[in-house]
Formats: C-alpha cells, sequence, structure tokens
C-alpha cells in the first residue's frame, strides 16, 4: 500500500492505479517502474498499518504518523473486559469436556441395556476428560489481568519431535534424532485427552 500527501489530508493508495495529483496524471506503472525516491517526490510513500488483536481489544481512533520515508497507521486500542474474556474461555471448556464426553456417552448407554461392560480404557479416558475441564477452569479463574488472559492463550511452548526416516522399500521409523519447534498453544484447547492412534514422532511440548 502507499500514502498521497500528508498525515491529515492524505489517503491510502491499496493497489497500483492511475493517480492525478495536482494538475498531474500519473499512470498506474509509476507504482512499479519508479523508486521510492521517485515516488516520494511527487508525495507517494509506502504505507502499512499496524492491527490490533481484536480478540483482547477494541479498535479505536485511527493516527498516521510519518518516520524514514515511510507512513504508518497505529489504531488506538482498548482492553476488552477480563471478565468477559475469561466467562467466554470457561464456556469453551465446557464445550470441549462436552463434546469429548458425547463420543464415548454410548459405552454406558449400552452397558444400561445390559451390553458389554465399560472398557477400564474407556472409563479412565472419561475421568481424563473431567480432570482436565477442572484443572483449566481452576487455572482460568486464577487469571487476573489481560495480560494473564493473553498468555495463556497463546502460551509460548517448544515441541521436540522424532525424525521420520523411511527406508528404500517404504518401511517409516522414527528417531533417534530429534527436533524442535517453536510453538505458541492455546491452553484452552491444549491438552485434552484423546483416543486417537499415539503419534510416533512425538516426544514432548514442555513450555519454552
Amino acid at each position: 500500500m502507499w500514502f498521497v500527501g500528508n498525515t491529515e489530508t492524505g489517503f491510502v493508495v491499496n493497489k497500483a492505479r492511475g493517480l492525478t495529483i495536482g494538475d498531474v496524471q500519473y499512470p498506474r506503472n509509476i507504482f512499479v517502474l519508479w523508486s521510492k525516491e521517485e515516488l516520494a517526490a511527487i508525495g507517494v510513500k509506502p504505507y502499512s498499518e499496524t492491527r490490533l488483536d481484536s480478540r483482547y481489544y477494541n479498535q479505536g481512533a485511527l493516527t498516521r504518523t510519518e518516520s524514514d520515508g515511510e507512513v504508518l497507521g497505529t489504531y488506538a486500542s482498548h482492553d476488552k473486559d477480563v471478565d468477559a474474556l475469561k466467562e467466554t474461555m470457561l464456556q469453551s471448556v465446557k464445550s470441549i469436556a462436552g463434546s469429548l464426553q458425547s463420543q464415548v456417552d454410548w459405552y454406558w448407554s449400552r452397558e444400561a441395556k445390559g451390553g458389554t461392560a465399560v472398557p477400564s480404557k474407556i472409563a479412565t479416558h472419561a475421568t481424563a476428560i473431567y480432570t482436565v475441564m477442572e484443572a483449566k477452569e481452576t487455572a482460568i479463574d486464577a487469571l487476573v489481568d489481560l495480560d494473564d488472559v493473553i498468555l495463556y492463550q497463546n502460551t509460548p511452548m517448544v515441541e521436540t519431535r522424532k525424525i521420520k526416516h523411511t527406508s528404500d522399500d517404504g518401511v517409516e521409523t522414527y528417531g533417534p534424532e530429534t527436533e524442535t519447534y517453536d510453538r505458541e498453544v492455546d491452553q484452552v484447547t491444549h491438552g485434552w485427552p484423546s483416543l486417537d492412534d499415539v503419534d510416533p514422532a512425538f516426544v514432548s511440548i514442555e513450555p519454552a
């Protein structure tokens, strides 16, 4: 994007197009053929805007400033209500727990109708769901301010995974070599128990 004119009365150009500045008409290809300095000479400068994370901030008025030959637009930010954010997080936790539990409820229905008893693996899984839910509810209740909320939903983590090897005949093996990846995880959705097959490459994921 580009900005034409001064920061008070100028305007944004989102894509290359013909311009009329003063009494002069300029074709759209000036944005491709001209240098930054040549564009600046007629009042056209690179433009960017700093966007707010709408999960945590309400957007206020836009202010434009010029620095080093470029124009930057910055929106004023207004913190969202922490209690409301926490309530939304708690609702998400309950929803995830309910969805996971609904996937195994039929085992109890079958048993109640005289069918096969609930396997111990399923019973343990169901208990783990509620254990995780209660831990997350406690952690969310303990969040004090917006910084706490942001960190909880964007926690820096380091994931370690085994490197996959594929033999000439197509057999896949993992490790012993490992590699690490920097990640940010949302603790609301991260760490729930699963009945899916174990990922053979996964080693660990720990706080950074």
